[in-house]
């Protein structure tokens, strides 16, 4: 958040310098116009407001009436100075509203627990950044205790050699909460287009992580892997009061998708609190690897046939429908809402 903070204050003042000439050349004016009018006027005495800082303003204007009165013999040190000072008053004036923008911002973050945001194509702040916090945030005492993560298939997560939480997951020893797409699921096509991988190469994966997750199970009791049939929308780790979220977007990798890092600063107003709620609800739908596809939650029957449809057919569909005046929904992707929980609190 520092580096982000230095950023924007950075751009602040770039944007600033490029409207300096013209706001500089009001802000000359106005203190130089205040300059004379406060030197040569002895009628002008703002300190009979305040009875009790007039000794400290007249020893100010006594000591600033001699300079001023000596450069007066020299207008060309004269006018340097006072575009000195109107364009440093022009800067700071164009400055103050993005400065309290600023620090509007810093509070909402600090409000909503944000941590930092992350691309994969910036310098300062890649995607690696974001991943070695979270692994930092695991190798806590806090963190050691609970680990969750929400994926679809975990290879690219913590299964590979170079997955980023390879080493995190494969030695951890709390308890550990894995929910994966499963791999029979209608939806598993829909996403395979989007990762632009064949149904089947994408399955395997998941088949893979399910056979590998299962192995770890021998030397860690406390891990529980489930499966979900729905729509993958989020990628999610939680451990050590941190969490670690990314969107699925349709026809993009997951990997050249922002990052976002939430704390949790202990309100139910942070995003951190919302996250877990969001696993939770998701936790009480899915089953364990070894009950079949039958038993899970089914989508509507009217559904069942867009989620096979191409990703390039799903554009071109929701293009159609943004082109519909008065139709600010996308018809055929509503799915026949879930079966309520007796605990569950989502809408």
């Amino acid at each position: 958040m520092v580096k982000w903070f230095k950023e924007k204050v950075r751009q602040g003042i770039a944007d600033a310098w490029r409207e300096a000439p013209r706001k500089s050349v009001w802000g000359a004016l106005a203190a130089l116009a205040a300059l004379v009018v406060w030197v040569a006027s002895d009628n002008f005495d703002v300190a009979r407001m305040w009875s009790d800082a007039r000794p400290y303003w007249l020893g100010i204007k006594a000591t600033i009436r001699p300079i001023v009165y000596d450069l007066a013999g020299h207008p060309v040190i004269t006018t340097i100075g006072a575009a000195l000072v109107g364009t440093l008053a022009g800067l700071a004036w164009v400055q103050v509203p993005r400065v309290r923008n600023l620090l509007r911002g810093a509070r909402y973050m600090e409000a909503v627990g944000l941590r930092g945001y992350f691309h994969p194509q910036s310098k300062e702040l890649p995607t690696s950044a974001a991943w070695e916090l979270i692994k930092a945030s695991a190798s806590t005492p806090h963190g050691r205790e609970h680990m969750r993560i929400l994926g679809a298939s975990g290879w690219n997560t913590f299964v590979k050699k170079e997955a980023p939480l390879y080493d995190v997951v494969r030695n951890y020893e709390g308890r550990l909460e894995i929910a994966l797409l499963h791999p029979d699921s209608p939806f598993l096509a829909d996403r395979a287009a989007s990762v632009e991988q064949s149904i089947e190469v994408y399955r395997r994966e998941i088949e893979r992580t399910i056979r590998y997750v299962t192995a770890l199970q021998k030397t860690n009791k406390s891990l529980d892997l489930r499966l979900y049939n729905n729509m993958p929308n989020w990628k999610l780790v939680m451990v050590g009061g941190m969490s670690l979220t990314q969107y699925y977007r349709p026809g993009e990798h997951v990997q050249d998708t922002p990052v976002v890092l939430w704390v949790n600063n202990g309100t139910d107003e942070c995003a951190y609190q919302q996250f877990w709620w969001e696993f939770e609800r998701i936790w009480r739908r899915c089953r364990p690897p070894t009950d079949h596809i039958s038993e899970f939650y089914q989508p509507a029957p009217e559904h069942e046939h867009v989620v096979r449809l191409s990703l390039a057919e799903r554009r071109r569909r929701e293009d159609a429908n943004r082109q519909v005046e008065g139709h600010s929904d996308i018809p055929f992707l509503q799915l026949r809402p879930p079966p309520p929980d007796e605990d569950d609190h989502s809408q």
